[in-house]
């Protein structure tokens, strides 16, 4: 909402006299540029006192419970519009070898429901490898269950698969003497590792925008006295466009990533309770 964010000059000129204000907006800068700085981020809390600072002025505060009012109603307007769409993965069933998922896939489905796209797609980046390295560990001990007597076993077990990267774990996980997944499973999962895991955990538009088509840009130019229409791939467009064309990303995508990854834990379940199933006789 656009007039969330509109001041008047009155409350803006008042704001900028707090003296946090002044401090994080208007002096920091020209002190650093000449300044060794003794302590970590040592003015970091500027913002931190600037926000949890006590409102005494009744035209700021007015403005602020403005904005705060109206965050509110738009997170449950979005919750009332979106609920019906996303509760379906509230009866996702309980997976056996994956009941620590559970929560983290709730959670995702919260992000949905209040249209938080970028951080449905990170967590679900969390939930696939979880649900990896939960797979290996599995297969090699057999079930997580609670009264597990043999915990060295496990803590050998956990240190070999819990701290390696998800590019490690995919191999693992296609290893012919593990086999959990097969290589066309893997091909895939390596494709969505390179877009969704290694393009937001690392913030990488090139990677997250690559293959998803191009993008018109029309300048004018004054010179000419012409409309100037260039056509770029999406991952070459300038950075100041890159946050609306991730926020497009996300919020096409972000449910069919979920969709993707619930596919491949059910396919691990089934895996893990054949070769679990196999290996007890």
């Amino acid at each position: 909402m656009v007039g969330v964010f509109v001041f008047n000059t009155l409350i803006v000129n008042k704001i900028r006299r707090c003296k946090q204000y002044r401090c994080l907006y208007l002096g920091v800068g020209s002190k650093l540029k000449n300044k060794i700085m003794n302590s970590k981020w040592e003015y970091g809390e500027y913002i931190l006192d600037f926000i949890e600072k006590k409102i005494e002025d009744k035209d700021i505060l007015n403005t602020k419970n403005y904005i705060e009012d109206s965050h509110k109603n738009e997170l449950v307007g979005k919750f009332n519009s979106n609920f019906s769409l996303y509760k379906k993965y509230l009866h996702i069933p309980l997976f056996f070898y994956f009941r620590e998922l559970d929560l983290n896939i709730k959670e995702a489905c919260d992000c949905l429901i209040i249209e938080s796209y970028t951080a449905s797609i990170t967590l679900t980046n969390h939930i696939l490898e979880k649900a990896l390295k939960l797979a290996l560990i599995q297969n090699e001990i057999g079930v997580l269950h609670l009264d597990l007597t043999d915990w060295s076993k496990l803590e050998v077990v956990y240190k070999k698969y819990a701290d390696k990267p998800m590019g490690k774990i995919l191999c693992f996980c296609k290893d012919i003497n593990i086999g959990l997944i097969n290589k066309d499973e893997y091909d895939e999962l390596v494709v969505y590792k390179e877009k969704y895991r290694d393009g937001f955990s690392h913030y990488s538009p090139s990677q997250i925008l690559n293959n998803e088509g191009k993008i018109v840009i029309s300048t004018y130019d004054n010179n000419k006295q012409k409309i100037i229409t260039n056509e770029l791939s999406r991952k070459k467009v300038p950075p100041s466009f890159h946050t609306y064309l991730i926020y497009e990303f996300t919020k096409k995508n972000a449910e069919s990533y979920l969709k993707f990854v619930l596919k491949v834990i059910c396919h691990l379940e089934n895996r893990l309770a054949y070769k679990l199933k196999s290996n007890n006789g």
